[in-house]
């Protein structure tokens, strides 16, 4: 599953703002939306991180909630890209995740895939297991909640940090897993085969009905 980029399995991505980000911040966004820090004072701005978020120092927060499918993954994994721009030279983008009741946030290294160290477009991931429960007979994850940030600093030190965006979603769509009972049918194709065999059945017992009254009637109008 992947967000802003590829998600494979995603059956639907819908952004909701929690209670206090109105459709007016979305339509008119206040940039730069990111802590901006410097040093020393007398050096030039801190990186510009493209984000689309709540702005700087906001109390108002923004959850993207996601329907996912499974189809037997073992894994899901969110690719992310942000564009960073410094004239001095980026030194180093960090993608930040905050997930499930984690109360310490994660670093991942990025890679630069487009660009150069003043104008790049950087590019990196979250990749947690998925694993099937046979007893709740659902997929199972580590967790279905994650927030994410970007971190970028220059060459002269200035840094600069988004505010977070929240991720929260699960399965709506399930295909169990087959099995060697199941001759490496899925679940799914049982079920619908089922239904189409008890339909073949009564429309069988339907036609063979239909002919038994058609031959009583035929029997009584001869005898008349």
């Amino acid at each position: 599953m992947r967000s802003f980029g590829a998600v494979p399995f995603l059956v639907c991505v819908m952004v909701l703002l929690s209670c206090t980000y109105s459709a007016t911040s979305l339509a008119n966004p206040v940039e730069p939306s990111a802590l901006v820090h410097h040093v020393p004072s007398d050096s030039s701005s801190a990186p510009i991180i493209d984000w689309f978020g709540p702005p700087e120092n906001s109390t108002e927060g923004m959850t993207i909630c996601w329907d996912g499918l499974y189809n037997g993954q073992t894994e899901e994994v969110w690719d992310f890209e942000v564009w960073v721009n410094d004239t001095d030279g980026v030194d180093s983008v960090i993608f930040r995740f905050l997930c499930g009741s984690s109360s310490e946030w994660e670093n991942k290294t990025t890679t630069l895939i487009e660009g150069n160290s003043t104008s790049g477009l950087y590019a990196g991931n979250l990749t947690y297991p998925v694993e099937w429960n046979w007893e709740k007979e659902y997929p199972v994850v580590p967790y279905s909640v994650f927030s994410f940030k970007v971190f970028a600093n220059d060459s002269l030190g200035n840094w600069a940090e988004t505010t977070t965006r929240t991720y929260m979603g699960g399965y709506v769509v399930v295909y169990p897993p087959s099995t060697s009972t199941t001759l490496g049918i899925p679940y799914g194709w049982l079920f619908l085969g089922a239904i189409g065999g008890a339909f073949g059945i009564v429309a069988v017992i339907f036609v063979l009905y239909s002919i038994r009254i058609r031959r009583s009637l035929r029997a009584s109008h001869e005898e008349v």
